[in-house]
């Protein structure tokens, strides 16, 4: 009427007349969502979250608390706050060394990665790593294991990525279509978590198999693309849905104390129905952030999410590193500040590899980790819970 969203309940329909609302969107409506568990997703009440698009000047605080107030209409109302990418880029293109180890993967680049075995490279502390070598003698990694990269797009052509692609590859929810396009952040984090490992190309990755093929499988969903984002309420639902055990995301809110509530009950949407074949319950895995300060920093401090740190080559806190009492672990993020070959390695676009440092790059060590966990226990015939 007049421009404005008629509902037929008329308190609501003064509020959208006073602010001017002209369009009211499904906010989990997505072609990707459309799977067969429609049924599931109304149980969880998704269908009633409704994204509104207003004309008004008021402050948006006054209008997300004008529609609080309808409490026997409305059960929750919130703005959507503005999500970044937890990391620093450095342009460098690495060096190409030999490594070894007992088991001794032929990846020219795998030496340069102290943040799986560290003897001291570029004045780091040996030892400060993730003792990766050893986990390799008990577990490498297990194809039915799938870990959805929400993040922005993976470059899956990436020699050193292909052969651990999920076999739909992803979705964009930016673009809403099944088009990935690639970006530096999502392909790096990819890479740390499963870069094919052993097949005589660049890197490794942590969970990347034996050189086969038989690493774990990486789910591209992409939220970041450019200078846009978007669906990261609903990458979640898809990764469950299409049997993602683990949910890694490097990225968070700009402030301390801001979360979308749709988004955490995405995340507990995700714990509870993700896991696949391999696993009871998904895992949820998120960057600390990079605040270099404590605070309550969404969504990892989120009681469904499992929160990672970072630390530099010496196992001390990275500079740029969130802390809090709600951090669950720490892992090598890397230091690029100073000197470039302290960050984290890994694939980048352009079939390339670079340094990067930021929780980005801690957040998927974790990942990875966990990965080889549901893997060595699904190789053995054993069904774990995500707790």
């Amino acid at each position: 009427e007049n421009g404005t969203i008629i509902s037929g309940i008329t308190e609501l329909d003064q509020l959208n007349h006073t602010f001017g609302i002209f369009e009211a969107r499904k906010l989990f409506d997505s072609e990707a969502l459309k799977n067969g568990y429609e049924w599931r997703h109304r149980q969880w009440g998704f269908h009633l979250w409704f994204e509104l698009h207003y004309e008004s000047r008021s402050d948006i605080r006054d209008i997300v608390m004008a529609y609080r107030e309808l409490k026997e209409v409305i059960e929750w109302a919130e703005p959507e706050y503005k999500k970044v990418l937890f990391n620093s880029m450095q342009e460098v293109q690495a060096g190409n060394t030999a490594g070894s180890s007992r088991w001794t993967p032929d990846d020219p680049q795998l030496d340069d990665q102290w943040h799986y075995h560290n003897t001291g490279q570029v004045g780091g502390t040996p030892g400060c790593d993730i003792s990766l070598f050893e986990a390799w003698d008990i577990e490498k990694g297990h194809s039915d294991v799938i870990v959805a990269i929400i993040d922005s797009g993976i470059q899956h052509t990436h020699p050193d990525l292909i052969d651990n692609i999920w076999e739909d590859i992803g979705y964009n929810f930016v673009t809403s279509s099944s088009t990935i396009i690639p970006a530096d952040h999502g392909t790096h984090v990819a890479g740390t978590v499963a870069a094919v490992t052993n097949n005589d190309i660049g890197v490794a990755g942590v969970a990347g198999g034996s050189g086969s093929g038989d690493g774990i499988r990486l789910m591209s969903c992409q939220v970041f693309s450019g200078n846009s984002s978007g669906g990261f309420h609903q990458a979640p639902l898809y990764a469950a849905d299409n049997g993602a055990a683990i949910s890694q995301n490097s990225w968070g809110y700009t402030s301390n104390n801001y979360y979308d509530q749709n988004v955490l009950d995405a995340i507990d949407y995700f714990n509870a129905n993700g896991g696949g074949e391999v696993l009871d319950g998904g895992i949820t895995i998120f960057a600390a952030g990079n605040s270099g300060s404590s605070g309550q920093r969404y969504p990892g401090c989120y009681p469904g999410a499992f929160s990672v740190a970072a630390t530099n080559n010496q196992d001390q806190k990275a500079w740029y590193s969130t802390y809090d009492y709600w951090v669950d672990i720490s892992a090598p993020g890397g230091e690029t500040n100073t000197i470039t070959t302290r960050g984290v390695l890994s694939t980048k676009t352009g079939n390339s590899y670079g340094y990067f440092q930021g929780t980005s790059m801690a957040c998927p060590h974790a990942s990875g980790v966990a990965a080889l966990l549901v893997s060595y226990a699904h190789r053995n015939d054993f069904l774990l819970t995500n707790s």
